[in-house]
């Protein structure tokens, strides 16, 4: 018969519920796995293993169970908290808040750009208004020479005589 002799090093480490919601938590604060395992005390080896076994049939947690696949799962968690608890805030009147957020989410500036000005611009636009302007006033002149004229005008398929606009 052998004799029964002990293991020799460290008892196996396994993690508890309280240490799945500890690194639930760390994760959702952005947390890095050194910080987890500092946490908890134990190796990122032992980790990996132990988030096999307790995330395992896990729903939430896309397969294969790893940190990685944790830390992504609770940290998209944490995100939509802090953007939520930002947006509460701003809007309660927390001015900072609501310049950041006018920023980054509106696109608004301190300092907008200014409109590019050089000559060639200029000079279009001068053109642009002078011929809407030219357009504007001729319109009517220019209806009445169409109207005059014996341009035949094609009429669309099932379209009666009488829907035809008349500029007289």
């Amino acid at each position: 018969m052998k004799s029964m002799q002990k293991k020799a090093g460290r008892p196996p480490k396994t993690l508890t519920q309280q240490d799945k919601q500890t690194i639930e938590d760390m994760c959702m604060k952005q947390c890095t796995c050194t910080e987890i395992c500092a946490e908890l005390g134990m190796d990122p080896k032992t980790l990996q293993k132990n988030l096999k076994a307790l995330y395992g049939k896990d729903p939430k947690v896309r397969k294969p169970v790893s940190y990685t696949t944790v830390f992504e799962t609770y940290r998209q968690k944490g995100l939509t908290q802090l953007r939520q608890a930002m947006y509460d805030s701003a809007m309660k009147g927390n001015t900072a808040l609501l310049i950041f957020l006018a920023k980054n989410w509106l696109g608004m500036a301190d300092n907008p750009a200014p409109a590019p000005n050089n000559k060639e611009t200029e000079e279009f636009a001068k053109a642009m208004k002078a011929s809407v302007k030219a357009f504007s006033m001729d319109f009517p002149s220019t209806c009445q020479l169409v109207e005059d004229s014996n341009i035949q005008t094609h009429e669309p398929a099932g379209e009666p005589e009488s829907s035809r606009l008349n500029h007289g």
